[in-house]
């Protein structure tokens, strides 16, 4: 997130959401690469501290231990030249032999 988009964010939830607003924050620590964009991964990792003034709910943090990016080909890849298990194929539904899910805007 930029500090511009952080500000937007506060403004739009100062202006329209309200003190119980909810916020999702989502992010990977591996593809923070826009540091040229002056995007700043603090704004996600220390979120608790960046947000806890914008709503009242507690924070939550998540982690996910699938991925439903890669087919299970990449994800061994990754494994293997990171020696360790980073990635974790989504189990495939369907009787498909890969499971890719797509956003529909």
């Amino acid at each position: 997130m930029t500090p511009d988009m952080f500000q937007v964010v506060c403004r739009i939830r100062n202006e329209c959401l309200g003190d119980d607003a909810r916020i999702l924050l989502l992010g990977d620590i591996r593809q923070c690469i826009f540091d040229f964009n002056e995007a700043n991964p603090f704004y996600l990792f220390h979120a608790d501290l960046v947000w806890k003034n914008m709503t009242a709910r507690p924070w939550k943090r998540c982690t996910l231990h699938e991925s439903f990016r890669c087919p299970q080909k990449i994800c061994r890849l990754v494994n293997s030249l990171m020696d360790m298990e980073l990635m974790k194929p989504a189990t495939p539904k369907l009787g498909t032999a890969e499971l890719y899910v797509m956003n529909m805007y």
